[in-house]
């Protein structure tokens, strides 16, 4: 209320209108001084959204905790896991300078190729799918060559001849004509 409004009023009446004034004023300063400084201060956030960052972090280290869980058997397994494919030397239990040579789960080319290179023979594979047949096996060296085929003949579906210095893979069982199954 402005004391302009109030034609003639008592003095202490004046005064009070006064004082009543100037604490709105005062008032009305402070709510914008109030506004200002809350407005220049970092907002608090909220405990949901601490909430929400916690929970985002533990879904995130449970999630990276279940992901190396899932591949450490993977990681042991290679680690452990030995060689596909290995020559090793055997000491042999006969006349000395004879050795055996163990084959683990190498291809039969790789190994007739060291077989043939001892015995001075070519390969000649038939069928070209037994070239990729994995196969574990030893060989003396001091053996003769037919010794080996022998050996080696005994695996099911796979027959080695000597002929002519060509040592001949073929597959004993032909494969059925088209369209009779």
């Amino acid at each position: 209320m402005n004391t302009n409004d109030v034609p003639k009023a008592h003095p202490s009446l004046l005064d009070a209108l006064r004082r009543q004034d100037e604490k709105a004023q005062q008032m009305k300063l402070s709510e914008g001084f109030e506004e200002r400084v809350m407005s220049s201060l970092p907002k608090n956030r909220s405990p949901r959204l601490r909430l929400n960052r916690i929970a985002a972090i533990f879904l995130a280290a449970a999630f990276l905790g279940g992901l190396v869980w899932a591949i450490s058997p993977l990681i042991r397994q290679k680690e452990k896991a030995p060689r596909s494919a290995e020559v090793s030397t055997l000491p042999f239990e006969g006349e000395r300078g004879g050795g055996l040579l163990s084959f683990s789960n190498l291809p039969l080319d790789s190994i007739l190729a060291v077989v043939s290179a001892h015995y001075d023979r070519a390969v000649c594979f038939r069928d070209t799918a037994l070239q990729a047949l994995r196969l574990s096996t030893t060989w003396n060296s001091e053996d003769s060559l037919s010794v080996f085929l022998e050996t080696l003949n005994e695996f099911d579906g796979l027959r080695l001849t000597d002929e002519r210095d060509t040592i001949f893979v073929t597959d004993p069982l032909p494969a059925p004509p088209k369209g009779e199954e």
